[in-house]
């Protein structure tokens, strides 16, 4: 019964998302669409054999759900987590679970979502209060539609096969990513291919200078334009 809720929950949560898209379509305007909650979210009240069971019976894979659907995700995490003072169920009617109740919840949306390539956890190491949260919130979107923003960085670290060995308390997960560049005259090209268990996102990147200022351009794409692209694979590189 569980897993028939979650689903019928799921569909809404879509179907509410596809006609918000159409209609900023719709504009012919720029928009962005900004969703209080994702489809993965389900995953995070239910057990992992429940959730695997409801992915099997609707067909559904996790990189479906999690890196194609959505450009970007911002986790806040809880009051409860650093900030304790201002977690208070009787101030807002929306909370109900209890101090520890919320962290599990909130550990697990954040085991949800981990693995998407643009996935940004706002905690609350700051002392500014929910403002800078916000504003924290807006520099990772704004980072991650490769706007104009003052925190803008990426670390990245080479590891060699086996030279690590990752606690088993750890939560990580693990992709298949493939680059190609492509030829082009006045940019920068390339696709990316990313994915787990044979199921794939993909990426278009365009890299270029325009009016001495470098621009960058990141925009999903279907499996099948993603072919097209194959066909100016830069075999040089």
């Amino acid at each position: 019964q569980s897993v028939r809720f979650q689903v019928n929950l799921i569909k809404l949560q879509m179907y509410l998302e596809e006609v918000f898209t159409d209609i900023a379509a719709s504009t012919g305007k720029k928009s962005l669409l900004v969703c209080d909650r994702g489809v993965m979210d389900g995953s995070a009240y239910m057990e992992p054999q429940a959730w695997q069971a409801l992915l099997d019976e609707e067909g559904w894979h996790v990189v479906q759900l999690r890196d194609k659907r959505y450009e970007a995700v911002c986790h806040l995490v809880t009051a409860a987590d650093g900030a304790e003072e201002f977690y208070d169920k009787d101030g807002n009617v929306a909370r109900y679970e209890s101090v520890e109740d919320a962290l599990k919840i909130d550990r697990n949306l954040q085991r949800a979502y981990l693995g998407h390539p643009h996935f940004h956890i706002i905690d609350n190491r700051t002392t500014s209060g929910f403002n800078s949260k916000i504003k924290r919130c807006i520099n990772a979107i704004s980072s991650s539609l490769n706007l104009p923003t003052r925190e803008k960085f990426q670390k990245k670290f080479l590891l060699k096969k086996g030279s690590v060995n990752l606690p088993e308390s750890l939560n990580y997960e693990q992709f298949d990513v493939e680059e190609t560049y492509l030829i082009s005259q006045d940019s920068e090209e390339k696709v990316r291919r990313r994915g787990q268990n044979g199921s794939f996102s993909y990426v278009h990147h365009v890299r270029k200078t325009v009016n001495g200022q470098r621009v960058e351009k990141k925009t999903q794409i279907s499996a099948r334009d993603y072919m097209t692209h194959l066909d100016r694979a830069d075999s040089k590189r």
